[in-house]
């Protein structure tokens, strides 16, 4: 289901996290829940947001955000009350949140994911890690518990390579933005930047692509082969002049 994003980015300034999951993301009402839970000697309260098929959403509002062990420690114990869970972390000063998912695999250490964002700062990111969990009408008949688990983990497991991506990403999006003249709404401004990078990064990946596949058929012609696979030949000075064109 497409996301919403300018609403959904209103909720995460918010701290409106209920609105955004039940209105945006189209998951269901949970009964309100607080957990309390203490960690190295400091208390802490956990509250159900909602829940799809079983698995739960939590935040954890505090002063300040706790630090990483203290998190990675809270979640454990929060593990013992609910298996699938993805909680939230917020400052109560509503200036930056941590969604926190943990992996979990059979023989496998316990692998903690961690995504920031800073209110007022772009959104991208973690929006379109919203959108892989938006469930849409049509599919909740068949939705089953794994399938949400699985939509979780495809959007929080990032390996470094890819947050390495997102973060020149961001900041080549930032600078884009410098340059966007004539378009009046920042929500307008941002769309238009990501679009224009996420085309620019298609046309990239489809030169690359055809740059392979000539080097394939070079290869699988041969030197000896040459002059009998004239067609073949000329097909090659396209795809390489279809790649100059596209660069």
């Amino acid at each position: 289901m497409p996301l919403h994003r300018q609403r959904a980015q209103k909720y995460l300034q918010k701290f409106d996290f209920e609105s955004l999951f039940i209105e945006e993301l189209g998951w269901d009402t949970v009964d309100r829940v607080t957990l309390p839970f203490e960690v190295d000697g400091e208390p802490f309260k956990v509250v159900s947001i909602a829940q799809k098929r079983g698995f739960t959403a939590f935040k954890c509002i505090t002063p300040e955000i706790p630090a990483r062990p203290l998190r990675v420690k809270l979640d454990r114990q929060l593990t013992d009350y609910s298996k699938s869970h993805l909680l939230v972390f917020g400052d109560e000063g509503k200036t930056q949140q941590t969604w926190m998912w943990v992996r979990q695999e059979l023989g496998k250490p316990l692998a903690p994911r961690f995504e920031q964002y800073q209110v007022g700062q772009s959104a991208e990111r973690l929006l379109q890690k919203l959108e892989a969990l938006a469930i849409a009408f049509a599919e909740e008949e068949k939705l089953t518990l794994v399938e949400v688990a699985q939509r979780v983990k495809k959007a929080f497991d990032v390996e470094k390579v890819t947050k390495k991506f997102f973060a020149r990403f961001e900041k080549e999006h930032g600078q884009f933005l410098k340059f966007i003249q004539g378009i009046q709404s920042e929500f307008d401004r941002t769309w238009y930047a990501s679009l224009m990078l996420n085309r620019l990064m298609f046309v990239y990946f489809i030169q690359k692509k055809i740059s392979w596949m000539a080097m394939a058929i070079i290869c699988e012609i041969g030197s000896s082969d040459v002059r009998q696979n004239g067609a073949r030949i000329r097909f090659i000075r396209f795809i390489g002049s279809f790649a100059e064109a596209v660069s």
